[in-house]
């Protein structure tokens, strides 16, 4: 309290020592520490010349230590004690007549003891009151950030599950499940007809709402069961938080989003044996009758068998191990009929699936784990089927645009989850509009109506016509076209292209007028609707961020599919090959695209492909420039039947493109100029 007082004792020893003889500046001294609960002694060659109360102590005046006695720099301090408590500080220093003086900073700790307990118990206050005051601020942003929104989310879900849909959220465009969703949940509980595996974003935005769509038809009553046998960490953070439900976001082509709540998801479970309680619940349902239907959503990898997986006997790792010891379990509840459908992008994905199971099933009978009769039960096809399906939709990465668009409309659960496997979803899942789900009707226990929902049900010959119909002519061909022609023009988005006239008449053309006349027609789906679907409402879609240069990634190993398969139906219909114009424009364009410069002049790294280096290496000699040239080096390029599906000089058109790459390769600004000269002709 009296740090100034010293502060100022010091300055004038050090200035002018005979002030403290003074006593105008002693009495201002002292004035100024009695504030401070203090008063002032000065003593001169043993006398005390100043005292600042006016009945000092007696006994403290002989108790003032000597000169030079105890530390001289008002650092340190003595207390004495007796009927009166004090704090004395002292500074010795000399006159200027060479007089031996000493200061006395002396404080009553009666009169500072009651001070400082107020002031304690002030502080006391105050320091309850901040704290008060900092725990509303803090129960407050808890309520607000967390507790609201929780009890905001457990409101709606409770008006969800009820069926109210208030006229707020119904003025923003949400649509709400019109079906009860508690009694849904215990039928399925009860009577399980559906488990899916694979609780990512395509099941959610396709099988998931497919089956939402059914439901809301009032005409069936079970939902569907996910399991995930993976990544786990999706169950945890995407699905048991919120209900198992999730907002289904479509993205359409003109910009304009649809927003609807799925809860066909009734249980969510992971399918491992170290959680006890979920494998413990899927076995329950392998062992009930009235499962009808397992199904997979899980990529192609995902039907890999390794032989050390086969290795580990009953209790594999991957996910065809786990889906074959649940199908045992199945098969020791008596041998129960079940249907085991791939719904994977991938083709004639049954097969896939069946013969996973049927290696694990072998390996196991030729360990002595199971008997050979279920071997004989997972090949028989009165017990278990595994149909081929053919499934296309796009469902990105939870996009930013859509999750600003929810926050406007003041849904919190917008953000984007990263598990520690590196999958991105989100509460809310956002998916292209244009959606197909063909299906082999092979079922030996019945199956849910998904046709309810707009699932397409046919034979097996069927389902490989659409297949082909979407592989070799009306969506991956043009896809490959977009991706060649895309980089060299130095596009990097799909969407953007579709602005391109030239590209755009390009990819219509090959569909329309190239492709179309070798597409056998599936009959339950129109080649001309679906091209049609393709290019006005796919490919142009602003919340697609698919880029040419991810489409371009493995050209050789798609070129044979894509554009071999139809040069062969030309061949073998007896059509005119002359025809075909713009099929050979993309071919001539993949050598110049292996060449790694853009229309501009500048060099651009080719997507990632086996052959890509033995690839450029034929199209090496050349050059992009004006004038004669060697091309004799693209015989070898295009006389590859591993990469282009013919030979095409043996079919007549290895020559067409030849002259087509001349034109490419003549300078900058020769794609544009070629691509727009051919486009416009055709």
């Amino acid at each position: 309290l009296t740090r100034s007082s010293q502060e100022e004792i010091r300055r004038q020893i050090k200035e002018n020592p005979d002030q403290f003889e003074n006593p105008d500046f002693l009495e201002n001294l002292n004035q100024e520490l009695k504030k401070k609960y203090a008063y002032l002694i000065v003593r001169k060659d043993g006398e005390i010349i100043y005292c600042g109360i006016d009945d000092p102590d007696m006994i403290l005046e002989r108790s003032l230590p000597l000169y030079e006695e105890v530390d001289n720099s008002f650092e340190g301090g003595i207390y004495l004690d007796g009927e009166s408590q004090h704090l004395i500080k002292q500074v010795d220093f000399k006159y200027s007549d060479g007089g031996e003086g000493s200061v006395f900073l002396v404080s009553s700790m009666d009169d500072y003891i009651p001070e400082a307990k107020r002031m304690f118990v002030e502080l006391l206050m105050m320091g309850v009151l901040i704290l008060l005051m900092t725990g509303f601020a803090l129960v407050n942003w808890i309520y607000k950030s967390i507790l609201k929104p929780m009890d905001q989310l457990q409101k709606a879900t409770h008006e969800i599950k009820n069926g109210n849909l208030s006229a707020e959220w119904a003025e923003k465009g949400y649509e709400l499940p019109k079906f009860d969703i508690e009694a849904v949940k215990a039928k399925t509980h009860a009577e399980p007809t559906w488990v899916h595996f694979g609780a990512g974003n395509i099941f959610r935005a396709f099988p998931a709402a497919i089956l939402n769509d059914a439901l809301n038809t009032g005409k069936y009553d079970r939902g569907v069961i996910v399991a995930e046998s993976f990544d786990y960490e999706i169950i945890d953070k995407a699905y048991r938080p919120y209900d198992n439900m999730s907002l289904l976001v479509c993205l359409k082509s003109t910009g304009e989003i649809e927003k609807k709540v799925v809860a066909s998801v009734t249980e969510s479970l992971k399918a491992d044996y170290s959680f006890g309680e979920d494998w413990a619940r899927l076995v329950e349902i392998f062992q009930n009758p009235s499962l009808q239907m397992i199904s997979f959503t899980i990529t192609e990898k995902g039907y890999g068998v390794a032989p050390a997986d086969l290795e580990r006997g009953l209790t594999p790792v991957l996910a065809m191990g786990k889906v074959t010891a649940l199908l045992y379990e199945r098969f020791k509840a008596g041998k129960l009929p079940l249907t085991v459908q791939s719904m994977d992008n991938c083709s004639h994905n049954g097969d896939k699936v069946k013969n996973a199971v049927h290696a694990y099933a072998a390996k196991w009978v030729e360990q002595g784990l199971v008997p050979a009769e279920f071997l004989a039960y997972v090949q028989d096809e009165t017990k278990i089927t595994f149909p081929w399906s053919m499934i296309d939709k796009i469902t990105p990465r939870p996009d930013a645009k859509v999750q600003q668009m929810l926050a406007d409309d003041g849904f919190e659960d917008n953000y984007t989850i990263v598990t520690e496997k590196h999958t991105f979803t989100a509460p809310f899942v956002n998916a292209e509009e244009t959606q197909y789900l063909c299906i082999e009707d092979h079922y030996t226990n019945g199956r849910p109506p998904l046709e309810l929902g707009g699932v397409l049900y046919c034979d097996r010959e069927t389902v490989d016509k659409i297949e082909k119909m979407k592989v070799c002519t009306c969506l991956n061909p043009l896809h490959t076209a977009m991706s060649i022609y895309g980089c060299m023009l130095g596009y990097t988005l799909i969407s953007a292209e579709m602005a391109d006239e030239d590209l755009r008449a390009f990819i219509q053309k090959i569909g329309y007028i190239e492709a179309m006349p070798v597409v056998v027609d599936p009959g339950v789906l129109n080649p001309y609707e679906f091209i049609g679907a393709v290019i006005n409402r796919r490919l142009p879609n602003p919340f697609m961020p698919d880029a040419p240069q991810r489409i371009a990634t493995d050209t050789s190993q798609k070129l044979a599919i894509r554009f071999g398969e139809t040069i062969k139906a030309y061949e073998a219909r007896g059509l005119d090959k002359s025809n075909l114009i713009l099929i050979p424009l993309v071919l001539a364009g993949y050598a110049r695209y292996l060449k790694g410069i853009d229309d501009n002049g500048q060099a651009f790294e080719p997507s990632t492909d086996p052959l890509l280096a033995e690839l450029q290496a034929i199209v090496a000699p050349l050059e992009v420039k004006e004038g004669e040239q060697d091309f004799s080096c693209l015989k070898k390029l295009y006389s590859r039947v591993d990469v282009f599906g013919v030979d095409l000089y043996a079919v007549g058109l290895g020559e067409k493109i030849e002259a087509m790459a001349k034109e490419l390769f003549a300078g900058p600004g020769a794609v544009r100029k070629t691509l727009h000269k051919y486009t416009l002709a055709r």
